[in-house]
């Protein structure tokens, strides 16, 4: 600041003289002279201004989150630059190793694990920072996702969680006699023999509630890590067999339509009303609007099948080490947990729980989904979310389960047989690396 009014004052001055020696100057000479002296100082305001980079893997939603914190911050620019979901984690890695680093990264929670054992992210939750403020405002799980593998600092914060739902059509459930209320159709569905035989009738008239067998795993899997909280394998029990029965039912059933919305077949599927049902994160009614407005009423939301809670994708911020702007990136990360959905939103659930149940949008009916209060029933199956333990395994020994299941299946085996020998496996190809991190 001292060296800014410096500058100004013999610029100032150089101006005066300018004028001093034409006393005798016109008008506009001096209006010139104002103008030069507003250039010089609307210059230096933009020398002066602080340069915010922030990385995220995605690009929507930051038109608004700009223009605000912006005009909350006038020294301050902000700059997102963004990366497609399959090239941000090299990016973000190859900065931390270089020190090239934005001062802002934004992660997905699957992605964010391979970081949670990287040196280069600040600790939140030590000096100079003082996020522990919120501590007791804060979703508990929630925060410990931010964690290290070591749990010992709070590498990244977790803001807009979105819980992994059911939308389906309610005019055609309750056509072929199903229910058709969100609730008690809930509850029906936890029962797998009822959801299958569910599935089994709606096939008959080319109708179809699941998209390929692997998406029963998907149900299953949303709901906990592959490994605990001692890096132990998780999904040696009763529930992961149930997973794997029903998985082989709807393969040996032909009850998967081997179709998804994100192609043009399984579009035209969505149009023709023949994909009646899908598991997607509370997102999911503004892509379904935007793909089949002319549905619009005949859709709801709600649980998963199975009696199942499970996440869809967590976002979660972070601070680089090697930023040379920590404290201006630390203001921006308190507003963009903290202050950003003081106005409510639908879909994300926050991490900050003094924004749950926020009476401008709890009671919002959404016209799409036939005036359901869609944010009331994804807080409701929020609450019952058991968030799964990060760990920088997670992709190399989910890889491992995905394809031993198919081929213990392809080679009948028993399902016990099948845990066993993924269990085997993984000790086997990750034994070394689960040693290191404990």
């Amino acid at each position: 600041m001292i060296k800014r009014l410096a500058v100004i004052t013999v610029l100032l001055v150089v101006v005066g003289c300018s004028n001093n020696d034409s006393e005798s100057g016109e008008q506009n000479e001096r209006n010139d002279s104002q103008k030069l002296e507003d250039a010089v100082l609307d210059e230096l305001d933009e020398r002066t201004k602080i340069q915010l980079d922030v990385w995220a893997y995605y690009e929507e939603g930051w038109e608004y989150p700009i223009e605000e914190y912006q005009s909350l911050n006038p020294d301050i620019t902000l700059n997102v630059t963004t990366f497609t979901h399959d090239t941000y984690v090299n990016e973000y890695l190859k900065a931390l190793v270089d020190n090239d680093v934005p001062d802002v990264m934004i992660f997905e929670n699957n992605q964010f694990a391979t970081f949670t054992a990287v040196d280069g992210l600040e600790n939140l939750a030590g000096e100079p920072y003082t996020l522990n403020e919120y501590y007791n405002d804060f979703s508990r799980t929630l925060w410990d996702m931010g964690l290290s593998i070591d749990n010992e600092e709070l590498i990244g914060l977790a803001y807009d969680s979105y819980p992994y739902v059911t939308y389906y059509r309610a005019d055609i459930m309750e056509e072929y006699g199903f229910p058709s209320d969100p609730d008690e159709l809930g509850t029906f569905m936890e029962d797998a023999d009822n959801w299958l035989n569910m599935a089994g009738k709606l096939k008959e008239d080319h109708k179809w509630i699941v998209g390929w067998d692997v998406e029963i795993l998907n149900i299953f899997d949303t709901t906990r890590g592959i490994f605990n909280q001692d890096l132990e394998f998780n999904r040696k029990d009763q529930l992961s067999q149930e997973a794997i029965r029903i998985l082989q039912a709807v393969h040996e059933r032909g009850l998967d339509s081997k179709m998804n919305i994100w192609d043009e077949q399984g579009l035209q599927a969505l149009k023709n009303d023949e994909i009646v049902m899908l598991q997607l994160g509370s997102w999911g009614s503004g892509l379904l609007y935007d793909m089949v407005p002319e549905q619009a009423g005949k859709w709801r939301v709600t649980r998963l099948p199975f009696n199942q809670y499970g996440l869809g994708h967590t976002s979660i911020i972070s601070i680089p080490s090697a930023s040379e702007k920590k404290e201006a990136a630390a203001d921006f990360l308190e507003y963009f947990v903290f202050e950003r959905e003081k106005e409510g939103s639908i879909g994300p659930i926050s991490g900050y729980l003094p924004h749950r149940n926020d009476p401008k949008t709890i009671n919002h009916e959404n016209e799409f989904l036939g005036g359901q209060q869609d944010q009331r029933k994804y807080e409701q199956i929020y609450d019952k979310i058991e968030e799964p333990k990060l760990t920088p395994l997670d992709e190399k020994a989910n890889q491992i389960w995905y394809e031993m299941i198919y081929t213990g299946l392809e080679e009948d085996q028993e399902i016990e047989e099948i845990l066993d020998s993924i269990e085997k496996k993984i000790q086997e190809q990750l034994g070394s690396e689960i040693d290191r991190l404990k």
